[in-house]
């Protein structure tokens, strides 16, 4: 996203720290740029949000040549298989004398199945012929655009919009944040591996998008939130994962150090989030549910059974 102030040019990222929505459809004016979707309000100048000094846009350097405005961007980061994803959160434990203590889950896609495990009731409801929506990773072909979500490269939010977008250009009009209803849509797997792990560890929940999928609020009335000391969605926070502040926040609240959390999520962004902040991550698999459960319960128990040893 390009703002101009009087004569000068400035790009950031175009994704609002509050729920990761374009930022170029708001109002640029008296050099602030305000969100259209929550009013969150930048300094169009330096990117820092009106306020909260910690809180800043990412920016690319910027010039003018002849009247052409350039931007600098990054190199983008390799595209990686899932296979090596998984590979790489699949390592040994291997984290010294460091004790895991807690396990902080996110949740969409993990708790709960992805809006395209449940497509099949949606096409049938609405009169449509099985298979009438893409079904994205699953798939048998996948879907790199769904993946570029899993890298950063684009927010969740904007691949639902333009999935939306593309199925009611093709005599397909539907709302899946309206249409879907999630009651009783939790996978059992994680459900039953949950209540085993809280035998053993101490657990949260982390969620980016609950809110906008089940509504404001749903926190108060979940029925499994006896399961977790807490259960903390990003609106209540004012950053996104993988914003720093998300991860240290969550660990201060159960009141341990971030090493001692293992966060369990189905994007890489967020869990490479999480290790930067030093906070060990295990990589979900939401296509392979109960292979993911078992690994990660197979993770723990490696890690239990070394500090039995360390502690011997």
């Amino acid at each position: 996203m390009v703002v101009r102030v009087d004569d000068q040019a400035y790009a950031y990222r175009n994704e609002c720290l509050h729920q990761a929505s374009p930022l170029a459809g708001g109002l640029v004016k008296n050099g602030v740029i305000t969100c259209p979707l929550h009013f969150w309000r930048y300094d169009a100048t330096t990117g820092v949000k009106c306020g909260e000094p910690e809180l800043r846009l990412d920016s690319y350097p910027v010039r003018l040549e002849s009247g052409t405005v350039l931007v600098e961007m990054p190199e983008p980061a390799p595209v990686r298989s899932m296979r090596e994803t998984m590979l790489d959160h699949a390592r040994e434990w291997d984290r010294g004398d460091a004790e895991i203590r807690a396990v902080i889950w996110d949740m969409g896609g993990i708790l709960y199945p992805t809006p395209f495990e449940l497509l099949d009731g949606l096409e049938a409801s609405s009169g449509w012929a099985p298979g009438t929506l893409p079904r994205g990773p699953f798939s048998p072909e996948g879907d790199p655009e769904y993946a570029k979500c899993s890298t950063g490269e684009l927010a969740e939010s904007e691949y639902w919009r333009r999935y939306q977008q593309a199925s009611a250009a093709n005599g397909h009009p539907l709302d899946l944040k309206r249409e879907i209803d999630w009651t009783g849509t939790e996978r059992p797997e994680v459900m039953a591996t949950i209540e085993t792990l809280g035998r053993r560890f101490r657990q949260a929940t982390l969620s980016n998008d609950s809110s906008e999928w089940l509504g404001y609020g749903w926190w108060d009335s979940w029925p499994f939130a006896h399961l977790f000391c807490h259960v903390i969605d990003v609106v209540t926070l004012g950053v996104r994962k993988p914003h720093p502040v998300a991860y240290t926040t969550t660990a201060e609240r159960m009141g341990l150090d971030v090493a001692e959390c293992l966060f369990v999520d189905d994007m890489q962004i967020n869990i490479e989030g999480a290790e930067a902040v030093g906070m060990p991550g295990f990589f979900f698999d939401h296509t392979e549910v109960a292979t993911s459960c078992s690994r990660l319960v197979s993770y723990l128990d490696r890690g239990y059974a070394r500090q039995r040893e360390i502690y011997r």
